[in-house]
């Protein structure tokens, strides 16, 4: 299988891996994002659908940034799946399970942590987004992320 990454320097982007986040919509609100693993940019995209699925069905999502969420047994997915391409291809670095609460891993670069004035710690990032054209993957954009890291 071809590797599904866009063409772009491996070295041109420091710290790579593998950032997994809890997201779910709060009512009334834009979507939310949890930290809740980092993990080494090598792991293959298939141990990465294992590991989130598996994070998944055990109720380690955080809701509110309180307290944990199991998700509903009955709506609980089977598998974990890539995001899937303009042209109906399966993009391997980016895999989601489940919906509100769902989990998201995706490759990320230039990582950053970083503590504020008032103590609290984030971690930064840019992912791309890729488009398929001429039977090629580009990267369309790059997309900076920033989220407090609560470790539990």
């Amino acid at each position: 299988m071809p590797d599904s990454r866009p063409n772009a320097d491996p070295q041109s982007h420091q710290w790579q891996a593998w950032l997994i986040t809890a997201e779910y919509f709060d009512p009334g609100s834009a979507l939310k994002e949890t930290f809740v693993a980092l993990l080494d940019h090598r792991v293959d995209s298939t141990t990465i659908r294992h590991i989130t699925l598996d994070l998944y069905k055990s109720g380690l999502l955080l809701s509110d940034g309180q307290s944990s969420a199991k998700p509903d047994q009955s709506s609980e997915p089977d598998v974990a799946s890539c995001i899937i391409l303009n042209d109906g291809s399966e993009w391997e670095d980016h895999i989601i399970c489940g919906h509100n609460p769902g989990l998201r891993a995706r490759h990320v670069c230039d990582i950053t942590i970083d503590t504020d004035q008032d103590g609290l710690t984030h971690i930064s990032w840019r992912e791309p987004h890729l488009i398929v054209q001429d039977e090629r993957r580009e990267i369309e954009y790059w997309e900076e992320g920033t989220i407090p890291l609560i470790i539990r």
